[in-house]
């Protein structure tokens, strides 16, 4: 009998002081007075190499490049600027991987405390600044020259950026082996992702088949370049002769930060300058014009009339509802948009699904800075037979429910809005807490309960009984435990509500239950009479009358855009207004057009 060998112990290659997040000293050093072992030092080497080879191209680097301000404020030679402006880019980017690698092997092997490193640090910042500089107004004179006023980068802020960032999931991208050169990895990884997210359109389905395939592609293209162009610092680089979009901006001077920028300038651009990009296809090629990366950009925006293919090609342009309505500049844009979409017309989505449900509800809440923290969607499965546990059938339901944010702004409407909630208890259960105040249970807020009712169940003989049989309290959400929620929130000065359905609908319903509830609250805040508001609400509230509240969401638009002031008129009055006032403000035309089109397409199929 062969006796089995015993299985191979794999060895580390790396120090176990520099594996992960570690920051322990290397327990076995090469000398008594010596700091690291053998893989240790070697890691030390291997990086210090790797960021000497930038070190060592930035110290080489051609320094021609201008950065004497007076003299690049007096050249009149575009192709001189141009010049100038991509060797200062080359320069900088260089200057931005040696700072980047030099802090990283300083925190990483000398634990932030080594005096050279940090003596480096700071002269290779004060270098990166007079580039800047440089470059900024080398930008800034090459705008001036090409006749363009705005030349000071519009740059979004970090908020806007991690907000649509994280719009999308991002693909999945191979992880390679741990290495010890971390840094330069994290970077490349981080730029793959960003380019995959950027150009997934390339693989969508689309609304309208695969034959206008390739012109969706251009269009949307078309929008990155019109982003690009926007910005003054990268329009000096549109001249070294590129032609495809995605080779562009996968090159290294092209820098991670500036595409990040990019990428939240395409899904936040308005309507209106997304169906002048699609008309500029249609645009003769007489008018003025300048190529850029291979397509027409035009010197002012399309101003005629929309045709059918233009509007085929919107619907499938658009990412989605919730990036046209955060990109609107203006009231007529953002109702056009809710109008359009009623009538529906639909836009591709082609992101994940909870972020395309951009309903009446999320814009009031967006406008009147309310946020939902979680959400529990309703659970209801089939009834179960348990002849064991419970001897007879058995049903669960756990209710649709919202964790709600406000303002520490807004304590006046979350009082009178908890109050409204609180009075309609056959619709919500609640439990408010506002940590920002008081912590006595009874001295600002009207409570009415504790705890809510987070799962209930009910049991009978018979699967026919079971309709008939009362339903108990299985599951409870204590205060104590929604406090327990809300203890890593880096915002402590906020309100906070926890809201349960009690009509057996969804989350979206609880959310425009709860729409109609704070525009009730809104308005006991304004100059109308109290009286009026109340009953006119209570016509609202009426579940026969109007299911789900009955509120028109061209009303909750209209009134949270501030475009509709109730004063004394009777409730048909004020709803017929409402709608009045986002169909003028709706492209009539293009209403007719699409029932035309609509009308044109049945013919079509029916004689197929």
């Amino acid at each position: 009998m062969t006796t089995p060998r015993p299985l191979a112990v794999t060895r580390s290659t790396t120090c176990p002081a520099l594996e992960g997040k570690a920051r322990s000293r290397c327990s076995r050093p090469l000398k008594e007075n010596h700091r690291w072992c053998r893989r240790h030092h070697k890691a030390e080497r291997h990086h210090n190499d790797s960021y000497k080879k930038d070190s060592d191209a930035l110290d080489k680097f051609d320094a021609s490049s201008c950065t004497n301000l007076q003299i690049i404020g007096t050249c009149d030679a575009r192709d001189t600027l141009i010049g100038w402006a991509m060797r200062l880019r080359t320069k900088l980017n260089l200057c931005s991987n040696v700072i980047h690698g030099r802090q990283y092997h300083h925190e990483r092997f000398y634990e932030g405390g080594d005096s050279p490193h940090l003596h480096w640090i700071t002269r290779l910042e004060q270098k990166k600044s007079e580039i800047e500089a440089a470059l900024l107004a080398v930008n800034q004179r090459h705008d001036h020259l090409c006749g363009i006023s705005f030349s000071d980068p519009d740059d979004l802020d970090e908020e806007q950026l991690t907000a649509v960032l994280g719009w999308e999931t991002s693909p999945t991208v191979p992880t390679p082996e741990d290495l010890v050169d971390r840094f330069e990895e994290d970077h490349r990884r981080e730029r793959t992702r960003l380019m995959e997210q950027f150009f997934a359109f390339r693989k969508v389905a689309l609304l309208h088949g695969d034959e206008t395939r390739a012109p969706f592609i251009d269009y949307m293209e078309r929008l990155v370049i019109l982003a690009i162009y926007n910005r003054s610092g990268m329009r000096t680089l549109l001249g070294a002769g590129a032609t495809d979009v995605e080779t562009f901006l996968g090159q290294d001077i092209v820098t991670l930060d500036e595409l990040k920028q990019i990428y939240v300038a395409v899904h936040l651009t308005p309507p209106r300058k997304v169906l002048s990009a699609i008309n500029d296809a249609f645009r003769s090629v007489m008018e003025p014009h300048e190529i850029v990366l291979g397509r027409r950009i035009y010197d002012k925006e399309w101003g005629g009339g929309l045709c059918l293919t233009a509007w085929d090609m919107f619907e499938d342009v658009m990412p989605c509802r919730h990036c046209a309505l955060q990109g609107c500049d203006d009231l007529e844009e953002w109702t056009k948009i809710e109008r359009l979409t009623r009538l529906s017309l639909r836009f591709l989505n082609w992101q994940p699904e909870n972020v395309s449900a951009f309903s009446a509800a999320d814009t009031l809440f967006h406008l009147s800075g309310v946020s939902a923290e979680r959400k529990w969607e309703r659970y209801c499965p089939p009834p179960t037979h348990s002849p064991n546990k419970y001897n007879g059938y058995v049903e669960i339901e756990r209710p649709a429910g919202l964790y709600l944010k406000l303002p520490l702004a807004n304590s006046d409407i979350y009082h009178r809005f908890l109050h409204a909630i609180q009075n309609l208890s056959h619709v919500f259960s609640v439990l408010p807490w506002a940590p920002a105040f008081t912590e006595d249970p009874g001295a600002l807020i009207p409570r009415v309960h504790s705890k809510l009712c987070a799962s209930r169940i009910r049991i009978a003989k018979s699967l026919e009984d079971l309709p008939d049989a009362i339903w108990r309290e299985s599951e409870a959400l204590y205060e104590k435990e929604a406090r327990r929620l809300h203890e890593n929130s880096r915002d402590p000065a906020v309100l906070h509500i926890i809201v349960f359905d009690r009509t057996g609908g969804d989350v979206a319903r609880l959310k425009n239950n709860l729409a109609a509830a704070f525009l009730f609250a809104q308005q006991l805040n304004a100059v109308t009479p109290r009286a009026f508001v109340a009953s006119q609400m209570r016509e609202m509230l009426d579940d026969g009358a109007a299911p789900d509240f009955g509120v028109a969401e061209a009303g909750v638009l209209g009134v949270a855009c501030g475009a509709i002031q109730v004063r004394g008129e009777s409730f048909r009055q004020f709803r017929k207004r409402c709608i009045l006032l986002v169909e003028t403000l709706s492209d009539a035309d293009l209403v007719v057009r699409w029932g035309r089109k609509k009308r044109k397409r049945k013919r079509k199929a029916a004689l197929e």
